[in-house]
């Protein structure tokens, strides 16, 4: 039986969260520019290049693949259907949840996002 809320959702735009990094200027502009009202893309920043990819391993990059467009899973789930054992989607989904790029919802977690998009720059330094 089809609820109405996943007609919905299927019908919703897509929303692809743009993952990188940037400086703290960068960071207070992007949010100056929400308080006076205009349109912000979903955005998760790093402070640092290193941090992002300490936070992005190619296993945790792989488990916000899966759980893009799902609804909240239980974390013996999502083991299950990536195929790798709970105590070690269980510790990843802790690094995920405390970065700030999953959200729990009762004894689940989701990505409430449909994919995402990893972008950064390197700029020369002075």
């Amino acid at each position: 039986m089809v609820e109405m809320k996943d007609v919905l959702r299927s019908q919703k735009k897509k929303e692809i969260l743009l993952i990188g990094f940037d400086d703290l200027d960068e960071v207070g502009k992007r949010l100056a520019a929400a308080f006076e009202g205009k349109k912000q893309e979903p955005r998760h920043t790093f402070i640092t290049l290193d941090l992002m990819w300490r936070t992005l391993t190619p296993r945790r990059q792989e488990l916000l693949q899966v759980m893009s467009g799902r609804k909240p899973m239980s974390i013996r789930g999502l083991s299950k259907l990536i195929g790798r054992d709970v105590k070690a989607t269980h510790g990843d989904i802790q690094v995920l949840l405390a970065a700030g790029l999953l959200e729990k919802i009762g004894d689940k977690v989701v990505f409430p996002y449909d994919g995402f998009h990893v972008d950064y720059e390197l700029k020369a330094v002075a």
